[in-house]
């Protein structure tokens, strides 16, 4: 009668003193293949992120350079100076925010053909891709910018900061209280890009269809934004199901640890015996958890283009307004 074999493998608490107990090659394989899974969920929300906080340092920007610009020295050195530093930093900005979004797209891509991820494969993702692509012009257009903007030249060469005198009626009248707003609304010239050959045919010949001498960044890329948010909610749907059969697998695994203890177990790994700490996989579920929340992150960018963000003052119930005679102040 042969000797039975020992599991070869072990699910333990990462510390010293920690409790332990033999599992099966198949329970390693399968909570590997879970954290595989977690990793990639992690990622994808990660690389969603940069797209998202590249937006948000973007719209700052514009706002900073407003700011300035109502605080600078009327004369014409100081205002080279002004335009030359802010239309480096707007540049810097798109160009973060439009690389940040060319490496999601790839990176989902190829997430999407290798399969890896049960639910999320090329079939299943690529028609809804195309169809956010499809059904949005300022994402087609932002898209065919970045090719444009690390082929060719820097997107904004030169930006407007407009001011209008506003008031209750409408209509500047002598002695009517008034404000001053400022915006800073840079646009994005269309003959260089119907010109360059960086960008697909089809896309160059919508932009001239426009028949406008440029288009306005900010709408742009906020439906730029909207629409990769759109795409990246297809991404998080198709993969829910592996992502909650994952964290189920492993919490099945720290069960298990926890039965042994004969209480609740922590710092949950999982490994071969004897390859030590370094080598084991990390499946404390209270940790891992929290994809589930990252993944709520970000939802308001639905409905991006209807939001406006100022710095506007407004008259409000009990709240006193150290208001002079001649400003005109929102009810």
């Amino acid at each position: 009668m042969g000797i039975p074999m020992t599991n070869e493998y072990k699910v333990f608490e990462g510390f010293i003193g920690g409790v332990s107990c033999d599992v099966s090659k198949d329970d390693y394989e399968r909570a590997k293949q879970s954290r595989e899974v977690l990793a990639a969920a992690f990622s994808i929300e990660e690389a969603f992120s940069l797209i998202a906080r590249s937006y948000i340092d973007l719209e700052k920007t514009l706002m900073s350079a407003s700011l300035e610009w109502s605080l600078e020295n009327d004369d014409y050195a100081s205002h080279n100076d002004f335009f030359d530093h802010w239309r480096e930093v707007i540049n810097l900005n798109l160009l973060s925010l439009l690389t940040a979004a060319g490496a999601y797209s790839e990176r989902m891509e190829r997430l999407a053909k290798s399969a890896s991820i049960p639910g999320f494969d090329w079939e299943a993702y690529d028609p809804r891709r195309k169809a956010v692509f499809d059904s949005d012009l300022s994402y087609r257009v932002m898209c065919a910018l970045r090719n444009f903007s690390i082929h060719d030249k820097l997107p904004i060469a030169g930006f407007p900061i407009s001011f209008k005198n506003e008031t209750s009626s409408g209509r500047l009248k002598d002695g009517e209280p008034w404000r001053r707003r400022l915006t800073c609304s840079p646009h994005i010239r269309t003959q260089p890009l119907v010109a360059s050959e960086k960008i697909r045919r089809a896309t160059r010949d919508e932009i001239e269809e426009l028949s406008a001498e440029g288009i306005d960044l900010k709408m742009f890329t906020r439906g730029f934004v909207e629409s990769l948010f759109t795409l990246h909610q297809v991404v998080r749907d198709l993969t829910e199901a592996s992502l909650a059969q994952a964290l189920n697998s492993l919490s099945e695994m720290e069960d298990r640890l926890s039965d042994a203890k004969g209480g609740q177990c922590k710092f949950a790994h999982i490994g071969e015996k004897g390859a030590g700490l370094e080598l084991a996989l990390y499946i404390d579920t209270a940790r891992l958890a929290r994809i589930q929340g990252k993944r709520q992150d970000w939802k308001k960018l639905q409905g991006l283009r209807r939001r406006y963000v100022s710095s506007e003052t407004t008259r409000r119930e009990g709240i006193y307004l150290c208001e002079v005679d001649d400003l005109w102040v929102q009810s």
